[in-house]
């Protein structure tokens, strides 16, 4: 799952770097995906991407 996740920000990252006026969107997301790996090896915890999701979709939401 994390694999897929990194996979997914890396690739969204690519596609707005290919835009000129986007690529700090970019650096966000890989920072954000960096961030939030550190977080996870360190914690074994809840990363700020996951919980910030289920805020936004209550259907998605961990049990």
């Amino acid at each position: 799952m994390a694999i897929r996740h990194l996979l997914s920000s890396v690739d969204l990252a690519v596609m707005l770097a290919t835009q000129p006026l986007h690529i700090h969107w970019a650096v966000i997301i890989l920072m954000m995906t960096i961030y939030d790996g550190i977080v996870d090896t360190v914690n074994g915890g809840a990363d700020f991407t996951r919980l910030a999701f289920d805020q936004t979709a209550p259907e998605c939401r961990s049990q």
